[in-house]
């Protein structure tokens, strides 16, 4: 869970930067999506040994093989 909290501070952090380059629209789009508590915003799939994982297990075993070791 953690490792998810993180992460997904890291995305607002990264979403919340690009407010100043934005375009008003674009401001919008950003704020829309961090603000919606209604959009999806679910994991993307990780490629792994050529093939795409989609299920959060397998995702999450993924990760931790490159970054916990």
């Amino acid at each position: 869970m953690e490792m998810w909290r993180c992460s997904r501070q890291e995305w607002i952090d990264k979403e919340i930067e690009k407010l100043d380059s934005a375009s008003q629209r674009q401001k919008w789009k950003i704020i829309n999506k961090l603000t919606d508590p209604g959009s999806r915003m679910g994991m993307q799939p990780v490629k792994a040994d050529g093939q795409f994982v989609f299920t959060d297990e397998d995702i999450l075993q993924e990760m931790e093989k490159v970054h916990v070791g």
